[in-house]
């Protein structure tokens, strides 16, 4: 990539100023370090290929204008006075004098292979590049993010398998499915199929298919800008229609409200195993209490750790747990959250489950996804989970019940 530079995903075009004229062209732009090293000017465009095709023009333009600046400023230009010697002469040194015959046009041409070379890398199975695709997001979205694209192309290779694009049948998982086809097996058709499916088979809320249709584009433009396939990407305008259909199948906006004294006396002194779902019970014993004693998000708690429990040396000293920056939703969510002596003996418990020899990585809540999905399962009766208002969670119901009445969280676990 030489003389180019690559900056938000859009390419520039770098023009460098020889050492001996870095003050006359500071002087003559008038520079406010009274110095130029350098300058750059955008090319418009994402494409690596129309960059290379763009740079010589830019890189003339460029070096033209700086040549009349320093005119004006009636300096000497940056070639100063050397021109070739055959820069005066009539015909290119190239040319040679004698007639040259022109061979006569053949009948038929013989066809010729359109960029034969870039046709390559479209060939390569999608699990490599959706490994490197999601490698280079790692540490700049959230491991929430992460689990739904994988989830995106695991339905993506649910439907083409239900629809029969399989020549036989595929005893993997339609994630590995989706992982084993190439950039140019996903076709327009499939990708509105695709969409409809989502809408009309699974009865996904139009807003949440947008979310998987945009992790799919995501990776078609990062696979477009890097020169991968150079064919028309089949998601492009896929999300055409979303808004409408969400505004048609959207819930009435009701406000949501705290827990009632009764709700949450159900909710803190329910048996576990009563639990309509019984994997769910311990999470939701557990998590309730961590919530109202912590304030942590939900997805915080269920993508929790033993690496981020940090273990005090003293008695005396309070453990925290620790949010980091693939879990926290904003900056200010990256945050160590003291434990009180209850959360504290939830997660000492949770600690002491984990399998011998488990590392720093392993889950303290294992019934749980890392984004946390109980919602529904929180529920203590069928009747409950059709409820038209919103329950607002633990985290929220610290605040807007507990703390103004003067009771303390602690009063509440002990009833």
């Amino acid at each position: 990539m030489y003389q180019l530079v690559l900056r938000r995903r859009s390419y520039s075009v770098r023009f460098t100023i020889p050492q001996t004229r870095w003050e006359d062209v500071g002087k003559a732009i008038d520079s406010r370090s009274g110095v130029t090293r350098e300058i750059v000017r955008t090319l418009g465009t994402r494409g690596h290929r129309e960059a290379i095709r763009r740079r010589d023009a830019a890189i003339a333009l460029v070096r033209s204008k700086v040549n009349q600046v320093l005119q004006d400023a009636q300096l000497e230009q940056l070639e100063g006075d050397w021109f070739p010697a055959w820069a005066d002469k009539p015909h290119d040194i190239s040319l040679s004098q004698r007639p040259v015959a022109v061979p006569e046009a053949p009948e038929k041409l013989a066809p010729i292979e359109p960029k034969a070379a870039a046709a390559h890398p479209v060939k390569e199975p999608l699990g490599p590049l959706i490994d490197h695709w999601q490698a280079g997001q790692t540490g700049i979205v959230t491991n929430e993010l992460l689990d739904r694209q994988r989830l995106a192309f695991r339905q993506l290779g649910e439907y083409l398998t239900s629809v029969g694009a399989s020549p036989q049948p595929w005893r993997n998982t339609p994630y590995d499915y989706t992982r084993s086809l190439s950039l140019t097996n996903i076709s327009k058709r499939d990708a509105s199929g695709f969409k409809e499916w989502l809408l009309q088979e699974k009865r996904i809320h139009p807003e949440t298919v947008g979310a998987r249709l945009s992790c799919l584009k995501s990776f078609w433009d990062w696979a477009f800008d890097s020169g991968l396939v150079d064919i028309v990407r089949p998601w492009t305008g896929i999300h055409r229609g979303l808004k409408r259909r969400a505004e048609r199948t959207a819930k009435p906006n009701v406000d949501k409200r705290p827990f009632t004294e009764p709700e949450l006396v159900t909710l803190l002194t329910t048996d576990p195993s009563t639990n309509r779902n019984g994997r769910w019970g311990g999470a939701i014993h557990d998590l309730l209490r961590l919530g109202l004693l912590t304030r942590a998000r939900q997805n915080e708690l269920a993508s929790l750790t033993a690496g981020r429990v940090i273990k005090a040396p003293g008695k005396r000293t309070l453990w925290s747990i620790c949010v980091t920056a693939d879990v926290g939703k904003t900056k200010s969510a990256i945050r160590e959250i003291p434990l009180h002596p209850v959360a504290y003996a939830i997660v000492k418990l949770r600690l002491d489950a984990l399998p011998s020899g488990s590392g720093a990585d392993a889950i303290l809540f294992p019934e749980c996804n890392r984004a946390g999905e109980i919602t529904n399962a929180v529920t203590t009766s069928p009747r409950d989970s059709r409820r038209s208002d919103k329950l607002q969670s633990a985290s929220r119901a610290q605040q807007t019940f507990i703390a103004p009445d003067g009771v303390s969280p602690r009063s509440w676990l002990q009833r």
